[in-house]
């Protein structure tokens, strides 16, 4: 997604390098929608981050954009929802990309959370997305 916001920075973080039971295409739409999405919003830095704990590989995906305003975190996996009102469907977005991500996240038995900024001093102040994909039995 780079060649779509080349003022924005995407450093990566950790050694993707991890075996998944998982469909390659599913799984390569759900990091460009959420690279999309953090690029779109970020003033110039998206974090993205590969940690492997216990029987999970952990994505961490955040830039240092606006951020989701309190009291709306419950509703942005669901379908249609956009959170920007000057947002139309023809300066892009319909509201569809997260509820994709979460419904190929569940496909694969995994988690997605909107990890709450009061808890983790580290984080940049944008929007912070973190999931947990089981991995592929040895």
């Amino acid at each position: 997604v780079q060649p779509f916001y080349p003022h924005i920075r995407f450093d990566f973080a950790g050694s993707p390098q991890f075996r998944l039971l998982a469909d390659p295409n599913l799984l390569q739409r759900m990091l460009v929608n959420l690279l999309r999405n953090a690029g779109r919003f970020a003033h110039s830095l998206c974090r993205i981050r590969f940690e492997q704990r216990d029987d999970f590989v952990w994505l961490t995906i955040e830039d240092d954009g606006l951020g989701i305003p309190p009291g709306k975190g419950d509703r942005i996996f669901e379908p249609f929802t956009r959170l920007d009102p000057s947002r139309s469907r023809d300066s892009g977005g319909c509201g569809l990309g997260l509820a994709i991500v979460a419904s190929i996240v569940a496909k694969h038995s995994g988690s997605i959370e909107l990890v709450d900024h009061s808890r983790h001093s580290t984080l940049l102040n944008g929007a912070c997305f973190r999931i947990g994909l089981p991995l592929a039995s040895q």
